[in-house]
C-alpha cells in the first residue's frame, strides 16, 4: 500500500495515510484528503483499497462503532481465518451497497451458527451413545 496519492472509489481527489491498524487479522488505512486536510472528514480502506467508512472524523473510533465491525467481530468468533479472508475477498463485490453486504453477511453468520450447533448435538449424541 502507498502512503500517498491514494484514489478512493467514489471520492474525489487524493488521499494519503495518517494512521494504520489490524482488526482480525487485516490491516485497515485511516486516509486524509490530499487537498482539504482535517478540513474535511477521512475515510477508511482496506488493504486492497476496498472503501469500509467514509465520514470518518474520529479516527478508528468511528469503525470500532460501525456496523461492519459488529460484522467483523462476529465472523472472527465464529468462522476460520480462510473463512474471513473469502469474506473479505466478497467485500468488494459488495462495496457498492454495504446495507445489502451486512445482511449477506448476517445470514452467513446465523447459518454458520447453526450448522455449528448441530455437529455439536451430533457429536454430543455419539458420546452419549458410546
Amino acid at each position: 500500500m502507498k502512503n500517498d496519492n491514494i484514489k478512493v472509489r467514489g471520492h474525489i481527489g487524493t488521499w494519503y495515510v495518517i494512521d494504520t491498524k489490524t482488526y482480525f487479522g487485516s490491516t485497515l488505512y485511516l486516509l486524509e484528503h490530499e487537498t482539504y486536510g482535517d478540513e474535511t472528514s477521512g475515510v477508511i480502506i482496506d488493504e486492497e483499497s476496498n472503501l469500509i467508512v467514509d465520514d470518518v472524523w474520529n479516527g478508528f473510533l468511528d469503525y470500532e462503532e460501525s456496523p461492519i465491525y459488529e460484522v467483523s467481530k462476529v465472523l472472527d468468533m465464529v468462522i476460520t481465518q480462510d473463512e474471513y479472508e473469502q469474506v473479505c475477498k466478497d467485500w468488494k463485490a459488495f462495496s457498492q451497497n454495504p446495507s445489502s453486504y451486512i445482511s449477506l453477511v448476517v445470514a452467513m453468520v446465523k447459518y454458520d451458527i447453526e450448522e455449528r450447533r448441530l455437529q455439536n448435538a451430533k457429536q454430543c449424541s455419539s458420546n452419549t451413545a458410546d
